[in-house]
């Protein structure tokens, strides 16, 4: 019986690994490739491709990292994080609202009784 619990356990957490992988790669992709992507057809389209072919750096490097979209890595932590949490088991709620009590209990000073 505690085998197959494992098993289960083992299977959700690395559903949630190769979602959360997922969700990382698809945000940088997002940042990063998809912009460059529009920016080369548009500069393959007005001829301004030429130039960068034409620069003393890789032009695969050049035409394909040139450009980011920096604000984009704010959302992508934001999704991954909800999605994340979207995720979660009645176990792992039992589990954080068990530490959250016990650093309640710990924060608290203890009381003493009053010496007689």
């Amino acid at each position: 019986m505690k085998r197959r619990r494992f098993v289960r356990l083992a299977l959700i957490a690395l559903a949630l690994i190769v979602v959360g992988l997922f969700t990382i790669f698809d945000g940088l992709m997002e940042c990063i490739v998809l912009p460059n992507i529009k920016r080369l057809v548009e500069n393959i389209r007005n001829g301004a491709f030429d130039f960068t072919l034409l620069k003393p750096i890789n032009s695969q490097f050049l035409s394909t990292l040139r450009y980011a979209r920096l604000h984009g890595l704010t959302d992508l932590a934001a999704v991954s994080y909800t999605h994340l949490r979207a995720h979660e088991t009645v176990l792992d709620l039992v589990c954080r609202l068990l530490l959250a009590k016990k650093n309640q209990q710990t924060t608290q000073p203890a009381q003493t009784a009053p010496p007689n």
